[in-house]
């Protein structure tokens, strides 16, 4: 167990230096969509999902940034489970190329919040699909650029 949060911990740290130093200044030209019409208040997001609470991380007991991802993250499950991939895509770094697959999501868990500076945070979430696999530790890496957070990639 020890070596596997090792190897985590390992895989984490790459992950967030690979993703930070992917891209010069001049090219990372992001345009985060998260204005505040995008993200909805704490109360109106959490009735949503409360709907389907399997499928959203709960948000109740949240704040500040740790809020800001989940809300991300939910977003993101809500857009990939409708299909609705225009808005999946405005969610992550337009310099991380990723594309919405059919793959539905039944199950999310959150595992952990970590803030790696005040501008880089990743969740450690396990996720079951609409697959027959077994669930599957899924890692978001998030990004803060002009004060809003971006999905940055995943793992």
């Amino acid at each position: 167990m020890y070596l596997k949060k090792m190897l985590f911990a390992t895989s984490l740290t790459l992950s967030v230096v690979l993703i930070v130093g992917c891209g010069s200044e001049e090219s990372r030209t992001l345009d985060p969509v998260q204005s505040s019409g995008n993200i909805t208040t704490k109360t109106e997001e959490n009735e949503k999902f409360k709907e389907d609470p399997d499928v959203y991380i709960d948000e109740d007991g949240l704040e500040d940034d740790e809020l800001k991802l989940i809300q991300l993250i939910n977003l993101s499950t809500k857009y990939r489970n409708e299909g609705n991939e225009e808005e999946y895509l405005k969610l992550f770094n337009p310099n991380h190329m990723k594309t919405l697959t059919t793959m539905k999501v039944e199950h999310i868990q959150l595992e952990s919040i970590n803030f790696m500076s005040e501008n880089i945070g990743s969740v450690e979430t396990t996720i079951k699909y609409d697959t027959k696999q077994e669930s599957v530790q899924a890692l978001f890496v998030f990004e803060k650029t002009d004060g809003k957070w971006i999905i940055s990639g995943t793992d």
